[in-house]
This record gives C-alpha cells, structure tokens and sequence, in this order.
C-alpha cells in the first residue's frame, strides 16, 4: 500500500503530521466508503475514509482517499477545493495562516458552513455565504461576545479568502437583532422569532433553515 503523507508548519499542520505517522491506526479503526474529491478541474470518485470517535474532527482538516490499486493519498485544504463523503460536503477554506475543511449544513437563498474546534483555533464556528455579498460571514455562536468576521473571496468555491473585518458587541443579543434585521430582514417570520427571543445566536441553523424556506410559507 503506498501512502503519500505531507509536512507540517502550524499548529493544525503539525496536529495533522502527528496523527498521520499513526496512519495505520487511523486505517484500522475506520472503513473506506464512497466519496468524491474536487480538485479545480477534475472531480475523482473515490473511497473515502470515514473517521470514528474523537477522530471526527479529522474531517476539518484532512481526507484520506484509496484507489482501486489499495494506494492510499492523504489530502489537506490547501491541497483541493473539497471533497464529499457520504451526502456530507467539506469545502477548502483559509484564514489566519491555517488552512482546513468547512461542512456544508444547510443550503438555499443562504447557506450555512460550520467546522468545529481545531488545534490552530478553538472555536466553533459558522460560516454564511449570501448570494448578494462576495464575502463569507463568520459568526462564532458561542463567545461571550458577538463577533462576526467577514472573508474576502479569492477563488470560484467562494471560501478561501483573508480576514476583512470585524464587528463584536457585549451585547449579544441585542448586536444579533441588529445583524438578523440587516441580513435576514426580508423575511419577518426569522425577524420576529428572533426579535421575540424565540431564535438565539446558537439557532442559526434553524434560522437559516426558515429563511430558506421563508417564500414557501
């Protein structure tokens, strides 16, 4: 079985290089299933490792796909534009020096990205791309503040990009009335369920999920 891995600078890429001199074990717990991998021509169908346990997180920063032959490739963020698993989507994504995957929760007039903590950023964040804006919006529902970050795009996936700007508020809520009214304002069912205290910042995917489905109502 050839295996290619790849080196390491950061945090998340040393974390990657670690885990992948145990590459075997990773081999052992996990099956192979059905995938796809995007490159910025080509679309490869391939078997894709499926991560189990605490090796979920994996997938946020790394594919590992096998070809017919048994030769297994690694694939890091910087490497493709994404790849899908299953009926999951994890699209490439760059910030702050750290380059990973973003999943793919939730799509139509809005949709809605997440990706859990990783070792270069602890955060758990969401990710919003509007149709109207050339920027990704990214919202991290759980800080004491309420922040939100917005990427310039740089490439035709629409998630890679630089850091542009941010804009926090003690007020938490209050600040995401404001951000849901500028954003979401043309569909008064989400303005009223979240000016009602109803929806909060870590309902976004319900929010997002009734936007969408705001002109069926």
């Amino acid at each position: 079985m050839n295996v290619t891995l790849l080196k390491s600078e950061n945090e998340t890429e040393k974390y990657i290089s670690k885990t992948l001199e145990r590459l075997d074990k990773l081999l052992t717990k996990g099956t192979f299933t059905d995938g796809y991998v995007f490159m910025n021509n080509d679309t490869i169908a391939t078997k894709l490792l499926a991560f189990k346990g605490r090796a979920k997180s994996n997938y946020y920063l790394f594919c590992i796909s096998k070809d017919a032959s048994d030769s297994v490739k690694v694939y890091r963020a910087n490497e493709i534009k994404g790849y899908q698993i299953d009926d999951n989507l994890y699209l490439s994504h760059s910030s702050q020096g750290s380059d990973f995957f973003i999943q793919k929760i939730k799509s139509g007039r809005v949709d809605l990205y997440e990706r859990d903590y990783i070792p270069s950023d602890k955060h758990f964040l969401y990710y919003l791309k509007f149709p109207q804006y050339n920027d990704l919006m990214v919202i991290s529902p759980y800080e004491d503040n309420f922040k939100v970050w917005e990427y310039d795009r740089n490439s035709s996936s629409g998630v890679r990009g630089q850091q542009t700007a941010i804009i926090e508020s003690k007020k938490i809520h209050q600040k995401f009335k404001v951000f849901i009214n500028q954003y979401f304002g043309d569909c008064g069912t989400v303005v009223n369920l979240v000016q009602a205290e109803i929806f909060f910042i870590a309902d976004l995917p319900e929010i997002v999920e009734t936007f969408n489905n705001c002109d069926k109502n």
